[in-house]
C-alpha cells in the first residue's frame, strides 16, 4: 500500500446514486483504513502518516457502524410502496430496516441477533405469512411479530393472534400505531 489511507467517507451513502458497488467501495475503504491504523509487528503504524491521530477521528471511528445493535426491524411485504413507506416511518423514528419483497426472500434470512421485531404482511402473493411465523417458532427464534393486512376478517385476525403476534394492524394504518407497536416489541425483546 502506498501513501496514507484516508478515513472512509459517509458521503457515498447520500443521494440517489447509492448502489451495491458504492457500498462495496465503502466497505473496502473502511477495511483498508482500519488495516492502515492497526499496529504492525514492530509496534509502529503500517502507513506512514504525517498527521497525528486527532481526537475527532478516533471518535468518528468509534461511532461508525453500519447497523446499530438491537435496532433492526425486518419488514416482509410484496407491495413495494408499503415497504418504502414503512421503511421511511421507521427511519424517522431511529430504527434501521431490512426489507423483504417475498416470503422466499425472508426464508433465506438467518441472522436474528439484532432484530427487535418482524413486520409481516398477512396476504403475500402465493401464501399466508402465518406459516412463516410458525417456522420462526419451530426454529427457536423468539422475535416479536407484528402482522399488517388490508383484508380484515375475524377468522384471520384470530389465527394471526393465536400464532403469537403482538399486534395486528389493518392497512392503511397510522405511523403512530406502527411506531407504538414497534416500541412495544422493542421493550419485549430486551
Amino acid at each position: 500500500m502506498t501513501g496514507t489511507a484516508s478515513p472512509p467517507s459517509k458521503s457515498i451513502l447520500r443521494g440517489p446514486a447509492f448502489s451495491l458497488a458504492s457500498c462495496n467501495n465503502l466497505l473496502a475503504r473502511e477495511y483498508n483504513y482500519r488495516q492502515s491504523m492497526a499496529p504492525s509487528q514492530h509496534g509502529k503504524r503500517r502507513a506512514l502518516s504525517t498527521q497525528r491521530d486527532h481526537p475527532r477521528r478516533s471518535l468518528h471511528r468509534q461511532r461508525m457502524s453500519f447497523v446499530p445493535s438491537g435496532n433492526l426491524v425486518l419488514v416482509v411485504d410484496d407491495d413495494r410502496a408499503v415497504l418504502k413507506a414503512v421503511k421511511r416511518v421507521l427511519r424517522q423514528h431511529g430504527f434501521e430496516t431490512m426489507l423483504f419483497p417475498s416470503a422466499d426472500a425472508f426464508r433465506s434470512h438467518k441472522d436474528f441477533e439484532d432484530v427487535i421485531c418482524v413486520i409481516l404482511d398477512l396476504d403475500l402473493k402465493h401464501e399466508s405469512s402465518i406459516p412463516l411465523r410458525h417456522r420462526l417458532a419451530a426454529d427457536g427464534i423468539a422475535v416479536p411479530v407484528i402482522y399488517i393486512t388490508g383484508n380484515d376478517s375475524e377468522a384471520v385476525r384470530q389465527a394471526a393472534l393465536q400464532s403469537g403476534s403482538i399486534h395486528y394492524l389493518l392497512k392503511p394504518f397510522s405511523a403512530k400505531s406502527l411506531i407504538e407497536s414497534v416500541k412495544i416489541a422493542q421493550a419485549l425483546s430486551v
